[in-house]
């Protein structure tokens, strides 16, 4: 991934015209990653992580970092030229901005794969929409994973947070707190990455492990976000019935059940947590509900 992804970022930060720093978080390898690195590129400079922290060691980055522009980037992402520019554009724009999210692609650049997302309510949970919408222009989106941060807001809204360690959830929990915050994230299409996705989650974690990574942290979003007493009612009558009809099916949906007790058993974490997420409110659920809804991303 190094090999191939690697002089893509450097080639666009060099076109950004800005002066830049590439930071690349070791996450425990054992295939020499580092060395290669040290060879090829010695201006990169690496932080060796104890153990793999997936996507949580990109808080360790923010907090080495020297600029007040931050593009986090999976280690399995290629960037097309103009890509840094043109998010740095956009988040210069305007002091709301919170991050910039690029157009994402397949691998070879034959296919778009992810572009402006709404929020769906799901049955008992809130996600980001499985589809995307492809506007010509600029448009507001839910979710930065792969995006261009500002620094300081996403400094004050607390990093990544490690209640839904080890993966998934974590950069629409953030991407919630900031649109709830008041800030807003862009989608800019003029930027385009080209992603090969779940390139490293796969090799770690088998399908049954992470549907039940996937269902524990989807509800510690709720029960950590949301303080509208309808969507809260909602969610835990429809929990009810999911958890019901899981226990008929335990052989097929094992992995839920666990993912539930999973998350009861991160109670004192969430209190933490929530209460954190409070204190950087300024908008009602309602209010970025409306905003992402899907009525606002399609004619």
């Amino acid at each position: 991934m190094l090999r191939e992804c690697i002089p893509t970022v450097i080639e666009s930060a060099v076109f950004n015209g800005a002066e830049y720093e590439v930071i690349v978080i070791d996450n425990a390898s054992s295939d020499g990653s580092p060395d290669f690195l040290k060879r090829h590129y010695p201006d990169v400079i690496t932080l060796s992580m104890k153990t793999n922290e997936f996507w949580f060691s990109v808080n360790s980055g923010i907090g080495r970092s020297s600029y007040d522009k931050l593009l986090l980037l999976n280690n399995d992402v290629k960037l097309d030229k103009g890509c840094v520019r043109g998010l740095a554009e956009l988040l210069e724009r305007d002091d709301r901005t919170f991050a910039v999210v690029p157009r994402e692609m397949n691998w070879d650049g034959t296919a778009d794969t992810s572009g402006a997302q709404w929020i769906e309510e799901v049955n008992e949970n809130l996600s980001q929409s499985r589809v995307s919408y492809y506007p010509a222009e600029e448009h507001i989106t839910c979710n930065a994973g792969n995006a261009m941060y500002a620094k300081d807001k996403i400094m004050k809204l607390g990093l990544f947070d490690p209640l839904f360690k080890p993966f998934y959830y974590e950069d629409f929990d953030l991407s919630y707190r900031a649109w709830k915050a008041g800030f807003r994230i862009l989608y800019e299409p003029g930027a385009v990455i080209y992603h090969k996705g779940a390139a490293s989650v796969n090799k770690y974690a088998t399908v049954d492990t992470q549907v039940q990574y996937l269902f524990k942290n989807g509800l510690l979003f709720v029960w950590k976000n949301i303080t509208d007493r309808r969507i809260l009612i909602r969610h835990f009558f429809m929990l009810f019935l999911k958890l019901v009809k899981v226990l008929c099916l335990f052989r097929t949906r094992r992995p839920m059940l666990t993912g539930f007790f999973l998350a009861t058993r991160s109670v004192k974490e969430l209190r933490a947590a929530r209460s954190m997420a409070m204190k950087t409110a300024a908008l009602k659920d309602s209010d970025v509900l409306e905003a992402l809804s899907a009525k606002n991303f399609h004619d």
